[in-house]
């Protein structure tokens, strides 16, 4: 155990070392999104990845990035959808 002096007040405070492996506390949530939070991200995303809704859907442009429909951004989405 080591103690510090704080600047501000000049009282000694004990202070834990901390293990180098990351430890689970059970009052912190996990880092790793659940299932259904990467499902509604994927299908927000192709929402967003659309045609243009005046143009042919199967030859038109992406509304977000220009390229055109359906973009890698689209096929990307598509195929991690697909992988649930």
């Amino acid at each position: 155990m080591t103690t510090t002096v704080c600047k501000n007040s000049m009282r000694r405070h004990s202070k834990r070392r901390m293990p180098f492996w990351p430890t689970k506390s059970r009052a912190t949530p996990s880092q790793d999104p659940e299932p259904v939070q990467l499902y509604s991200l994927l299908t927000l995303y192709l929402a967003v990845h659309a045609p243009f809704p005046d143009t042919d859907p199967l030859h038109g442009r992406c509304s977000c990035c220009g390229q055109i429909w359906p973009c890698v951004s689209a096929r990307l989405a598509y195929r991690l959808r697909e992988g649930f």
